[in-house]
């Protein structure tokens, strides 16, 4: 099995938290590690962590070219490396059968200042892969959240919940819950978009013309619309195996309150198998060495464990 790890946005975290946790998990499995960094970057990190992950065992540096940093702030070249190090990391998982993909994190800003009109890791695999039907999904031990809508203004969000687009989402999810996580009756609890999930109409009416009729085409594996407060309030979340937001922050304040750091970012839905810290490029603390690499870690082991969930499942 290999795990390739791209650098994410040079002048964050990315670098660090890559060779922190490469670094303290090469020799505990069989798993081989390729991270694809700028060769001069690699040299700072190095020597700031005192780690050299070209002396270990089943590690590969993939130097991307050389590019200028500016520790603490997002720039062109910033953007462009960490597009570079994807657009390759990509490639050669595409071309490893037993393989998956961590992503550190990017700066959307900066992927904007390259030239790259995507505003996300997720947005840009998904059309790499050509699919539609991808979802962001957040994991931890006893938590998983998925999104209805990923990167979208507050005001569009009605606009694009449409039956369709629920409907693909919810088939995403549950298919990916039994591939890749190996959950053979999925549960999946869908929050209402409207306070008190429109109170019958009262208060919205997203639920009664998409949300509820599009659940009823799926009654034995969802439930809801669970009004959003009370279903966390409650501790609804522990009877089910995911819970499905309507938009990214309803489902991502909860979500990180509660996994304190440790939380997983995935994208169902790929024909790879790829994953992210939860967190993003922290350019206040780039460079300082204090970086917590814990995300990271737990990242390239949800990429390793759906790898094998998901070859286990295709192999009948």
């Amino acid at each position: 099995m290999t795990g390739v790890v791209t650098c994410g946005d040079i002048n964050g975290i990315g670098p660090e938290v890559a060779v922190k946790a490469i670094n303290k998990l090469t020799g505990l499995s069989l798993v081989n590690y390729k991270l694809l960094i700028p060769r001069n970057v690699y040299e700072v990190v190095s020597d700031s962590t005192g780690i050299d992950l070209r002396k270990k065992q089943r590690v590969e540096i993939i130097d991307i070219g050389e590019y200028p940093l500016e520790v603490g702030k997002p720039t062109k070249e910033s953007g462009s490396a960490a597009f570079s190090a994807l657009e390759k990391a990509f490639k050669l998982v595409q071309s490893e059968p037993e393989s998956f993909l961590v992503t550190a994190p990017i700066s959307k800003y900066a992927f904007r200042l390259a030239g790259i009109n995507f505003p996300g890791h997720t947005e840009l695999l998904a059309s790499w892969s050509a699919t539609r039907d991808f979802v962001m999904m957040f994991l931890s031990e006893n938590l998983k959240c998925g999104l209805a809508t990923i990167h979208t203004p507050l005001n569009e969000v009605s606009k694009l919940l449409t039956s369709d687009s629920l409907k693909r989402t919810i088939e995403t999810i549950l298919h990916s819950l039994k591939a890749d996580f190996g959950i053979g009756n999925p549960k999946i609890a869908v929050l209402g978009l409207n306070p008190h999930a429109g109170e019958n109409g009262l208060i919205g009416d997203e639920e009664t013309k998409t949300i509820i009729p599009v659940l009823e085409q799926y009654s034995s594996r969802c439930f809801g619309p669970f009004p959003a407060d009370a279903f966390f309030a409650r501790k609804l979340y522990q009877q089910f195996n995911l819970f499905l937001a309507m938009y990214h922050d309803q489902g991502l304040i909860p979500f990180k309150l509660m996994t304190a750091g440790s939380g997983v970012n995935f994208t169902a839905g790929l024909k790879i198998v790829r994953t992210s810290p939860d967190h993003g490029t922290a350019y206040d603390i780039a460079g300082e060495g204090k970086a917590d690499f814990s995300s990271m870690l737990e990242a390239i082991d949800w990429g390793y464990r759906i790898a094998t969930n998901r070859r286990f499942f295709y192999a009948g």
